[in-house]
């Protein structure tokens, strides 16, 4: 992009003693010759424990909807103030986490009309679709952690009943693998069609969604 090579002539003709820190949420839609300029360090979330004592510092939050917040934001500190003072990213949060709960107990052909719905936003909101992957991502991982007898939320580990640790790698490998299919261009109704085939089908009922 336009950006990008502006970006990339700032990191071939730098400052003097300058230090330049680039943060990404996702180091693929990166240009390679940005990349190979750079070293990668990898900044891992926190914990949930730590995050809720952050916003209940910093943000004044009770101690129980701080620790919710945290698990909402899986760890990602400037995600949870972002929804600490805009709701609505929460509420959104919420309704596409519910979104995946109930494609978990859906048939193929209610799953095949939400890739094609995707699918075809693809092409008009890829901001608006990755975002919608990556929340799905976020909650399979919440179930690995369930199924693996780690902190999770309450409906993950509903979900996670009757689950493996290898049938959540499992969605969480579908999920990634369409994630990646996406920005690499291929169809993307197809590449959303594959990843619901991939992921488990639940027969539990579905309770209410996270709050």
């Amino acid at each position: 992009t336009e950006a990008g090579h502006a970006l990339l002539k700032t990191l071939e003709e730098p400052p003097g003693d300058a230090l330049l820190l680039l943060l990404a949420s996702d180091v693929d839609a990166l240009l390679p010759t940005i990349r190979s300029r750079c070293q990668e360090m990898v900044l891992r979330p926190l914990s949930h424990v730590r995050l809720a004592a952050a916003l209940r510092e910093h943000a004044a939050l009770p101690a129980d909807d701080a620790l919710a917040l945290a698990r909402l934001a899986h760890g990602r500190y400037g995600l949870a103030m972002r929804m600490h003072a805009d709701p609505s990213l929460a509420v959104l949060r919420q309704s596409v986490t519910e979104e995946v709960r109930r494609l978990a107990r859906a048939g193929r052909n209610e799953r095949f009309d939400v890739a094609d719905r995707l699918g075809a936003a693809w092409y008009r909101e890829r901001e608006s679709v990755l975002a919608t992957v990556d929340l799905w991502r976020d909650w399979w991982r919440e179930v690995l952690l369930a199924t693996s007898g780690l902190p999770a939320l309450p409906e993950a580990v509903e979900d996670a009943d009757g689950l493996t640790p290898a049938d959540a790698v499992r969605a969480l490998r579908a999920v990634q693998t369409a994630r990646e299919h996406l920005l690499a261009n291929t169809s993307a109704p197809l590449a959303l069609e594959v990843m619901m085939l991939d992921l488990p089908t639940l027969s539990s009922p579905l309770t209410a969604g996270v709050a």
